[in-house]
């Protein structure tokens, strides 16, 4: 009874979201090979893809979809995504890049299953300290931004692997970034760092890191 209780109500949210876009959505195999469309696990939808739907605002119902692992939002409008994007709590892949978001919320760090976080070509200033609260985060996109600063707490993920800050406006590094010990890849070409950033760089090097611009 539960079950088809949770799959009525997920039923709802894609016919409203339907109506938002003016089409249907399609059922798909895997929504990153697709981008558009809809996976179904049994009787719960695991991915959604909502490439190119030029999306200007984030649909409070998409926070129902309890059971939502992949999530692709890529090249649309959106300027901001709200507090209950937290809901979202078996989210594993969210891809947002190419939007015009400008802050994240708070209540990012709640997304305690995120993996991979792609926020590339966006309008991004700072970023929330929440954020260094995703301890199974693997790997974040930040390029083409305009970050001035990156969190104290960055060495807080644990876990990343992968960090791609290229193309900001980033002149230092906070020195927990040397505390990222699963990290094997960071691109940060086309900043102005300072020599106290290019040390800590020279550092990551040395442990292993491969550093790219």
């Amino acid at each position: 009874m539960e079950k088809n209780r949770i799959n009525l109500k997920e039923t709802k949210v894609i016919k409203n979201l339907e109506q938002i876009l003016g089409k249907s959505i399609p059922v798909v195999d895997k929504v990153e090979d697709i981008l558009f469309g809809i996976k179904r696990d049994s009787e719960t939808i695991t991915e959604l893809g909502l490439y190119n739907c030029g999306l200007t605002t984030f649909p409070e119902s998409l926070g129902q979809l309890e059971s939502l692992q992949c999530l692709d939002l890529e090249l649309n409008k959106l300027m901001t995504l709200p507090e209950s994007f937290s809901q979202l709590k078996s989210l594993q892949r969210l891809y947002l890049n190419e939007n015009k978001l400008t802050t994240l919320p708070d209540s990012f760090s709640q997304l305690k299953s995120l993996q991979i976080l792609t926020l590339g070509d966006n309008k991004l200033m700072t970023l929330p300290d929440s954020i260094t609260k995703l301890k199974s985060l693997q790997v974040l996109g930040l390029h083409k931004n305009m970050l001035m600063t990156l969190p104290d707490s960055l060495g807080n993920l644990k876990s990343l692997q992968k960090l791609d800050l290229y193309n900001n406006k980033l002149t230092t590094l906070p020195e927990s970034i040397l505390n990222l010990s699963n990290l094997k890849y960071l691109r940060i070409g086309n900043n102005k760092l300072n020599s106290k950033a290019k040390n800590i760089l020279e550092k990551l090097y040395n442990n292993g890191v491969k550093v790219s611009n």
